[in-house]
C-alpha cells in the first residue's frame, strides 16, 4: 500500500473521500491499498501543534496519520479508523521494522501506538526530540535536556529509557 500526505486536496470529486472529524482546516491523505480503489483521508485538526505526517506500520496495511497534532490509527485497505489518539501534541513518527508499532513524539513523549490501542508512552525530554535510527528491538534518539542535546536509547522490550535525559526540578 503507498500513502502520500497531500499538500492541498484533489479536485472534488476526483477520488472517493473518507472524512475523519473533519472540521476547519484539515490535513488530506491519499491512500492507495493494493486490494482497493485509491482514496482520499480527510483528516480534523489536532491541538495547537501544526505538524501532519503519516507514518505507516511495518504490515503494510495499518498508518498513523498526525493531523496537525491528533493521531488517527487507520486501516489503509479498508478505510477504517481503529482509534484516536488522546493525545493532541504530535510532531513526527516513526516506522518500527517488524513490529507492530510505530513510535511517535511530542516535543517531550515518546509514544508507542499499535493497530488498536496505545502501548506505552514516557517523558523524555524538556522540550525537544530527534529521532535517529530504529531496529526491531530499540529506538536511538535525541532529547533536548534544557541546555542541549543528549542520546537516548529506547528498548521495545520492557520500554526502557536509556539514559533518562529528563531532569526536571
Amino acid at each position: 500500500m503507498n500513502v502520500e500526505l497531500l499538500r492541498q486536496p484533489p479536485v472534488s470529486g476526483s477520488i472517493p473521500e473518507r472524512w475523519f472529524d473533519a472540521a476547519g482546516a484539515c490535513t488530506w491523505v491519499r491512500f492507495e491499498p493494493s486490494i482497493a480503489s485509491a482514496w482520499a483521508g480527510v483528516f480534523g485538526a489536532g491541538g495547537v501543534v501544526r505538524s501532519s505526517a503519516v507514518v505507516p506500520f511495518a504490515d503494510g496495511r495499518h498508518v498513523l496519520v498526525i493531523a496537525q497534532g491528533r493521531g488517527y490509527v487507520v486501516d489503509g485497505e479498508t478505510g477504517v479508523l481503529r482509534y484516536r489518539t488522546a493525545s493532541e501534541f504530535l510532531v513526527q513518527g516513526l516506522t518500527i521494522p517488524q513490529r507492530d508499532f510505530v513510535i511517535v513524539c511530542s516535543w517531550t513523549h515518546l509514544f508507542a501506538f499499535g493497530t488498536a490501542q496505545e502501548l506505552w508512552s514516557g517523558d523524555v525530554a524538556l522540550d525537544g526530540i530527534r529521532f535517529g535510527s530504529a531496529t526491531a528491538s530499540e529506538l536511538r534518539g535525541e532529547a533536548w535536556s534544557g541546555s542541549d542535546w543528549r542520546p537516548f536509547t529506547l528498548a521495545f522490550d520492557g520500554w526502557l529509557i536509556h539514559p533518562t535525559a529528563v531532569t526536571r526540578a
